[in-house]
Protein backbone atom coordinates (compact mmCIF):
# COMPACT_ATOMS: atom_id res chain seq x y z
CA UNK A 1 0.00 0.00 0.00
CA UNK A 2 1.54 3.27 -1.08
CA UNK A 3 -0.03 6.46 0.18
CA UNK A 4 2.27 9.04 -1.38
CA UNK A 5 0.09 9.56 -4.43
CA UNK A 6 -3.12 9.67 -2.40
CA UNK A 7 -1.64 12.23 0.01
CA UNK A 8 -0.27 14.32 -2.86
CA UNK A 9 -3.57 14.33 -4.74
CA UNK A 10 -5.58 15.08 -1.58
CA UNK A 11 -3.46 18.22 -1.18
CA UNK A 12 -3.98 19.21 -4.83
CA UNK A 13 -0.28 18.84 -5.62
CA UNK A 14 1.25 17.86 -8.93
CA UNK A 15 4.17 15.47 -9.06
CA UNK A 16 6.47 18.30 -10.09
CA UNK A 17 5.52 20.33 -7.00
CA UNK A 18 6.16 17.48 -4.58
CA UNK A 19 9.37 16.50 -6.36
CA UNK A 20 10.63 20.07 -5.94
CA UNK A 21 9.87 19.98 -2.20
CA UNK A 22 11.69 16.66 -1.91
CA UNK A 23 14.62 17.80 -4.07
CA UNK A 24 14.21 14.85 -6.39
CA UNK A 25 13.18 14.43 -10.01
CA UNK A 26 9.59 13.90 -11.12
CA UNK A 27 10.49 10.46 -12.58
CA UNK A 28 12.00 9.45 -9.22
CA UNK A 29 8.84 10.56 -7.40
CA UNK A 30 6.77 8.55 -9.85
CA UNK A 31 8.85 5.47 -9.03
CA UNK A 32 8.29 6.05 -5.31
CA UNK A 33 4.54 6.37 -5.90
CA UNK A 34 4.49 3.16 -7.95
CA UNK A 35 6.67 1.35 -5.37
CA UNK A 36 9.33 0.65 -7.98
CA UNK A 37 11.97 1.99 -5.58
CA UNK A 38 11.97 1.92 -1.79
CA UNK A 39 11.87 5.05 0.34
CA UNK A 40 14.97 5.83 2.35
CA UNK A 41 14.73 7.18 5.89
CA UNK A 42 15.37 10.78 4.86
CA UNK A 43 12.60 10.63 2.24
CA UNK A 44 10.15 9.14 4.78
CA UNK A 45 10.89 11.98 7.23
CA UNK A 46 10.50 14.62 4.52
CA UNK A 47 7.17 13.18 3.33
CA UNK A 48 5.85 12.96 6.90
CA UNK A 49 6.80 16.58 7.50
CA UNK A 50 5.19 17.74 4.25
CA UNK A 51 1.95 15.82 4.76
CA UNK A 52 1.74 16.00 8.56
CA UNK A 53 1.39 12.25 8.92
CA UNK A 54 3.18 9.50 10.79
CA UNK A 55 5.67 7.19 9.14
CA UNK A 56 3.42 4.24 10.04
CA UNK A 57 0.57 5.82 8.07
CA UNK A 58 2.82 6.70 5.13
CA UNK A 59 4.15 3.14 4.96
CA UNK A 60 0.70 1.53 5.32
CA UNK A 61 1.25 0.22 8.84
CA UNK A 62 -1.57 2.30 10.35
CA UNK A 63 -4.93 3.65 9.24
CA UNK A 64 -4.45 6.77 11.39
CA UNK A 65 -2.74 9.62 9.50
CA UNK A 66 -1.49 11.23 12.70
CA UNK A 67 -1.49 10.65 16.41
CA UNK A 68 -2.71 14.05 17.52
CA UNK A 69 -5.35 13.66 20.20
CA UNK A 70 -8.17 16.02 20.96
CA UNK A 71 -8.34 17.34 24.50
CA UNK A 72 -11.32 15.05 25.18
CA UNK A 73 -9.43 11.99 23.90
CA UNK A 74 -6.44 12.86 26.07
CA UNK A 75 -8.69 13.29 29.13
CA UNK A 76 -10.34 9.90 28.49
CA UNK A 77 -6.97 8.16 28.24
CA UNK A 78 -5.63 9.91 31.33
CA UNK A 79 -8.78 8.93 33.26
CA UNK A 80 -8.46 5.33 32.16
CA UNK A 81 -4.83 5.15 33.31
CA UNK A 82 -5.62 6.76 36.64
CA UNK A 83 -8.41 4.26 37.26
CA UNK A 84 -11.16 6.87 37.36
Amino acid sequence: MNRIKDLRISRGMKQEELADLLHCSRPSLSKYEQEQIDLNTKMVFQLCDIFGCTSDYLLGRSAMPNTKLTEEEYDEIAAWFSGA
